[in-house]
């Protein structure tokens, strides 16, 4: 019979269950922060997120406002998610930067 790789991985010294956690938790913190500003994450079994800033042109200027604050994030190839940019989850703390310039970016957008 063939092994799951995916749970040899997550089982292994490689891939510690402490780090899903904190990625888990990490990530639940920035759907709900999200949402409380009204952005659509997209639901995701992954370490990513996809944002949806509501048009193409808002999206390529959060990435560009992203970039100037340090913080890389990118846009879609795909037709379907042209309005969304990509956000890897990190920590909590790095999570929290990422709230803070949605925040602040919708101030100014007002």
């Amino acid at each position: 019979s063939r092994s799951d790789w995916s749970s040899d991985v997550c089982s292994s010294d490689l891939f510690p269950s402490h780090d899903i956690r904190q990625t888990l938790l990490a990530k639940n913190y920035f759907e709900k922060e999200c949402k409380k500003l009204n952005y659509q994450i997209l639901p995701s079994f992954t370490n990513f997120v996809n944002i949806n800033c509501r048009n193409q042109q808002n999206a390529r200027r959060l990435i560009k406002i992203f970039k100037n604050e340090g913080v890389l994030v990118s846009s879609s190839n795909y037709i379907h998610l042209k309005n969304f940019i990509r956000c890897s989850i990190g920590t909590k703390k790095h999570m929290k930067t990422v709230i803070k310039i949605l925040q602040k970016n919708q101030k100014n957008a007002k």
